[in-house]
């Protein structure tokens, strides 16, 4: 759960913040047919299947590109459908090329790529979930043009609990990486230091969430179609040769992501 909340709200940060509802039931429920799926026809007994960081971090980096494009020309009054749309397209084009390396049998590729560029495509990954987080937090991307904004005593005081969380995520993964209680024991904790926050400082949850530092509560979402044929229609398919590098990257990184956790469940087993 909180990996599908953090990785929608990585992909539907501001101004996608309202549509964040979509985002964590889209999130959750093809993590739990992905999961299924997995733990009923994967040959590997301890295989489980969720969310890759690196590809939801460049996902999100793709969502922002085509923001990036309505807000230069005009964005629609529905968001949602065109953010679908294009993350419909690039899990088709994903599913291609994997389908295509399947059956070439080109698992073994993993041997052929040098280390550098293993590291830098890690590295990156890294920057772009750093990125995509202090977006989520600030409202702010990382940039010569937003640091005046970044380093306002406010946004300075919103970034400062979330540095601490990595870091103690950080020692206590690295020194304790064989217990399993690591991970939820110091989110569990960091939750409890907030509310108690709150409580010592006499913030209600509104004011909290107000302030920025909770989550509004979404508006509630049934089983619904997000789009139709109108709405692929309307898809401003002319971003498309703009949005190619990014398109690739998602296919790039999913793929490079996939060989590097295969080939580590092969090395264990």
């Amino acid at each position: 759960m909180a990996y599908g909340l953090s990785f929608a709200a990585l992909i539907f940060a501001p101004p996608l913040s309202t549509l964040l509802a979509y985002g964590i039931a889209a999130t959750f429920i093809t993590t739990a047919i992905s999961a299924s799926i997995v733990a009923a026809r994967s040959s590997v007994p301890f295989a489980i299947a969720g969310p890759d960081p690196t590809t939801v971090a460049v996902t999100a980096t793709l969502v922002t590109a085509l923001m990036a494009r309505f807000a230069a020309e005009g964005a629609p009054d529905d968001l949602l459908a065109p953010v679908i749309i294009i993350m419909a397209l690039a899990a088709a084009l994903t599913g291609l090329l994997l389908c295509g390396l399947g059956l070439a049998r080109a698992g073994g590729a993993i041997r052929f790529i040098p280390y550098p560029v293993i590291g830098g495509f890690l590295g990156a990954t890294g920057c772009l979930m750093v990125s995509g987080a202090v977006r989520m937090i600030t409202d702010h991307g990382i940039g010569i043009s937003t640091m005046e904004a970044l380093l306002d005593p406010s946004i300075l005081a919103r970034l400062a609990p979330a540095i601490a969380i990595a870091l103690a995520l950080y020692l206590g993964l690295r020194h304790r990486k064989d217990s399993p209680y690591v991970l939820p024991g110091i989110l569990l904790a960091g939750l409890a230091a907030a509310h108690l926050a709150f409580a010592i400082s006499g913030t209600s949850l509104a004011e909290a969430q107000a302030q920025g530092w909770l989550f509004k509560a979404p508006a509630a979402v049934g089983l619904t179609p997000t789009w139709d044929l109108d709405d692929l229609r309307a898809f401003p398919w002319k971003y498309l040769p703009g949005l190619s590098g990014d398109l690739f990257a998602v296919m790039f990184v999913t793929a490079i992501s996939t060989l590097l956790n295969t080939t580590g469940i092969e090395f264990v087993t």
